[in-house]
């Protein structure tokens, strides 16, 4: 194994969990910048993410700049993590500017073929019921291979999967509602006094409906895909 694929190995693990107890996104983050100094275009996509990804550490400039790095380097993934960040900074413009570089450049022959289908696959999902934007992508078309892989039964499955957590997720809350209901009610045989109560309540019942729209947000996902593969919607093939 190079030194680089040692150096990003160690630091994945870190990340991941797997490395010693003391060991933090601070470690992490060293190993990647040695080997992004070695020369990888990887390490430096592994550095804008751990950037993007830390939760109340976030630093925007530094996850775009190296993310920036990456793709001068080569590196496509890059891109499309770049169109996702500036989408979700309201920086619509920038965007659409990212996925189109992303997509005139889409291939399945490259080393990270998975990674360039799973940032495919959640660009469909954030947009799949934006007119507009599918517009965009239909320009794409000779570049969506992936819908070859992504519209089969392995994905129906996974969806299917989604929707039957969702559902057992949802079966729980309503119990505990019907359950902190009746004991409001009866003012009584619960371990939680009125108030606590009522407002575990108001919690559980914003759960159940955002389950609700969640379950059907995936059927919703699920039928339209339906569609694509009978070529009902659009042919991206």
């Amino acid at each position: 194994m190079k030194p680089i694929e040692i150096l990003l190995r160690k630091a994945d693990d870190i990340v991941e969990g797997l490395g010693e107890p003391f060991e933090d996104w601070r470690d992490a983050l060293e190993i990647y910048q040695k080997a992004a100094h070695l020369g990888s275009k990887q390490a430096y996509y592994k550095i804008g993410d751990l950037y993007y990804s830390l939760k109340g550490r976030v630093n925007l400039e530094k996850a775009i700049l190296n993310h920036k790095h990456s793709l001068k380097l080569g590196y496509l993934p890059s891109s499309a993590a770049l169109a996702i960040i500036y989408e979700e900074n309201k920086e619509t413009e920038n965007s659409l500017r990212m996925w189109k570089y992303f997509f005139e450049r889409f291939s399945l022959d490259e080393e990270y073929a998975n990674l360039m289908k799973d940032y495919a696959y959640r660009y469909i999902v954030m947009n799949f019921n934006n007119k507009e934007i599918m517009k965009e992508v239909q320009i794409f078309k000779d570049h969506f291979k992936m819908f070859e892989h992504m519209m089969n039964e392995g994905f129906q499955k996974d969806v299917a999967l989604r929707i039957n957590g969702v559902k057992e997720r949802f079966a729980f809350v309503l119990e505990r509602k019907a359950q902190l209901e009746l004991s409001i009610s009866q003012g009584e045989g619960i371990d939680l006094d009125l108030k606590d109560a009522k407002e575990e309540l108001a919690i559980v019942e914003r759960e159940a409906h955002d389950l609700q729209m969640k379950s059907a947000w995936y059927i919703e996902f699920s039928a339209y895909f339906s569609d694509c593969l009978n070529g009902k919607v659009y042919n991206f093939k």
